[in-house]
């Protein structure tokens, strides 16, 4: 028997928070996600943007999808981002140098 757990809440943010897989600044006011929970053990608590959490149900469907390659431990938030990638669900617009983003403010 697991006892293992996790609770997800959607919930409006009073103060910024950073969002633990892309470390983006959680704005007051914005909705964000409070995750939750126990595995292996351990007592976990993040919160993630709301991209994030639609990136990590995305992940999850294209794994169940295509032969589940994550393994049993879960979707670390930390990697969130690269498996996203890995998987070609998203990209990286690469930042502008400055030189040319001041030719366009």
């Amino acid at each position: 028997m697991s006892d293992s757990f996790q609770s997800k809440n959607i919930v409006k943010a009073r103060s910024p928070h950073s969002c633990e897989c892309c470390r983006r600044t959680i704005n007051p006011c914005e909705h964000y996600i409070n995750i939750a929970g126990k595995w292996d053990g351990d007592f976990y608590a993040v919160k993630t943007c709301m991209g994030c959490d639609s990136l990590m149900d995305l992940i999850w469907q294209f794994d169940a999808d295509h032969g589940g390659w994550l393994s049993d431990d879960g979707l670390p938030f930390h990697e969130v981002i690269e498996i996203g990638e890995e998987f070609g669900l998203i990209c990286r617009i690469p930042d502008r140098p400055a030189c040319i983003a001041a030719r366009f403010a």
